[in-house]
């Protein structure tokens, strides 16, 4: 986030950053707790994860908090989704 910037609209890019990063958690959950595995692709999985390797870059470079957040929750996500 810019340093300055406290309008609503920033606090709530945050708020939706972190929102939408924490997308992918509810799958994690299912296949975990529940053992079901087999309603993911793969491939979804890897276009997701560097999706998100590009937006966490950018976020960083422009220093977004809120793009920053998405995006290393959801790299997280897609990554754990890949291993187990």
């Amino acid at each position: 986030m810019v340093r300055g910037h406290h309008h609503l609209v920033d606090k709530l890019a945050v708020i939706n950053g972190a929102v939408a990063g924490l997308a992918l958690y509810p799958q994690i959950y299912v296949i975990l707790f529940l053992g079901v595995a087999d309603t993911l692709s793969p491939l979804t999985v890897w276009l997701i994860l560097g999706n998100n390797i590009v937006w966490t870059l950018y976020g960083v470079h422009r220093s977004l908090v809120s793009v920053t957040l998405a995006g290393l929750l959801s790299f997280f996500a897609a990554a754990i989704l890949l291993v187990i």
